[in-house]
């Protein structure tokens, strides 16, 4: 299979032992964007974690845990002590539920960084009208005068969710964030979709949820599914869990949320990339299925002209369409193999290794190519080892050093789909043996080798809200 980046390995690493929901950052846009996992800083931060949980006898604040372990300064938090207060286009009213949602505080993008320049797209340019030389007046102050009585300055009335990087809602210590308070009145709600809720409406797609407990980032655009990262406080502490740490450190760390850095290496432009690539790359894998589809629907058109008819001859006159389900079923069985080969989820034994792995067979299909470019397509084989590896993961297998579970899944049954077999249901099992035995000798090894090619390069990019793995860089 394909070989993987440090780098890329290093983000796996982190997001395997966090788990995300949904997808929130992919390790190749933080590769790309220069956000690598400082395990030196991991262990660091993990000491002063540490230290700030066993000094205290209650659960840290979340203002203790942002200056101590974020190292975000105080002025930039609205609704703070040392910071402004929260702007009432904050507050986001339910008037069905008879409730209103606000966040606790808001982390302030800093007056003129390259992130949030006041100048916000379709409005007026604050700096303009400041004058030349003048220091431009930031909105979350302009709302701070306004709840002190002083008049509002026209910089109050320009405020843009485009002048916050993300909101955040601290809810009681040990508050289960999924799971609706038994004594809210209104919206009952549990304080994960409350916060979801109120990015979207706020338009700030940014968000943390803190307990005491536990961190998690929530992203939520408006229009798009969520995702979230969820960071255990008391498992940061464990050894094990220094990549989580260094992790935590690179995206929500002071240097991600201010304008130490540049616009494109900061937080929000770091999870709408992280979106943007994840939809190039399902776009591009739509094309690979089509193209994997095609190859695998032409290659068994020729088999059967070769065979006269004889190996779908009965599928099409009775159901054409089974010919087309059985072809996608086994493309959905071979990326689900490749899959799980490529996350060391099947056998690793020299026995499977050798004989029945997919990434093998690509791997000798793709030298026999090399070696025979003129003979491929009068070489057969390989369609017999893959329906014999389909038949291995149904039924399950066992010998001295190599063991399989038996299978359960409606993908993996041999004899669901009928051109799988390229035989009918009705048929006896002798003559459906006998039509599997001849499209095994009459599909060329390479329609195979065309097909693996097409899959493997699909399964390297399948993200996931299920996986981490999707770098389109990767080929087989």
């Amino acid at each position: 299979m394909a070989s993987i980046s440090p780098e890329i390995a290093a983000h796996r690493e982190w997001l395997g032992q966090i788990q995300p929901v949904g997808l929130v950052v992919s390790p190749s846009v933080l590769v790309k964007r220069n956000v690598g996992v400082d395990r030196q800083r991991g262990i660091e931060k993990q000491a002063q974690l540490r230290g700030l949980l066993e000094a205290q006898e209650t659960l840290p604040s979340f203002l203790t845990f942002a200056r101590e372990i974020l190292e975000w300064p105080d002025t930039l938090l609205a609704g703070s002590p040392n910071g402004p207060a929260l702007p009432d286009v904050l507050t986001v009213s339910l008037p069905e539920y008879d409730d209103t949602l606000s966040p606790t505080y808001a982390l302030m993008a800093e007056s003129g960084s390259p992130a949030t320049d006041l100048h916000v797209e379709g409005g007026p340019d604050l700096r303009a009208q400041a004058g030349a030389g003048a220091s431009p007046v930031h909105p979350l102050d302009s709302a701070r005068d306004t709840q002190l009585g002083r008049e509002e300055s026209p910089a109050a009335r320009d405020f843009s969710p485009a002048d916050l990087v993300l909101l955040i809602t601290v809810v009681s210590a040990g508050t289960d964030l999924d799971r609706p308070p038994a004594d809210h009145r209104g919206w009952r709600a549990s304080p994960h979709a409350r916060l979801e809720r109120l990015l979207r409406e706020a338009g700030v797609p940014v968000g943390l949820l803190f307990n005491g407990a536990s961190l998690r980032l929530v992203y939520a655009p408006r229009g798009e599914s969520s995702g979230h990262l969820t960071f255990n406080l008391a498992s940061l502490t464990e050894t094990l869990a220094r990549p989580m740490v260094s992790a935590l450190d690179a995206l929500l760390g002071v240097n991600r949320v201010t304008d130490v850095l540049p616009d494109d290496q900061r937080l929000p432009a770091l999870l709408r990339e992280s979106r943007r690539y994840q939809n190039e790359v399902s776009t591009a894998l739509a094309g690979q299925v089509l193209e994997a589809l095609w190859e695998l629907l032409r290659g068994f058109q020729r088999a059967d002209d070769d065979s006269k008819g004889v190996l779908l001859g009965a599928a099409l006159r009775e159901d054409p369409h089974e010919v087309y389900g059985g072809l996608l079923s086994t493309l959905m069985r071979l990326v689900f193999i490749l899959y799980a080969e490529d996350r060391g989820l099947m056998p690793q034994s020299d026995v499977y290794q050798r004989h029945y792995a997919v990434s093998g067979l690509f791997q000798r299909l793709r030298e026999d190519q090399a070696r025979y470019p003129d003979t491929m397509d009068a070489r057969y084989g390989a369609w017999a080892q893959l329906l014999s590896l389909f038949r291995l993961i149904h039924d399950g297998g066992a010998t001295a050093t190599y063991g399989s579970p038996r299978g359960t899944g409606g993908c993996s049954i041999p004899t669901r789909i009928r051109s799988s077999r390229a035989g009918p249901r009705t048929a006896p099992v002798s003559l459906a043996r006998r039509w599997e035995r001849r499209g095994c000798q009459t599909a060329p090894s390479s329609v195979c080798c065309r097909t693996c090619s097409s899959w493997t390069a699909s399964a390297s990019r399948i993200a996931p809200s299920t996986s981490s793995r999707s770098d389109p860089s990767t080929k087989p």
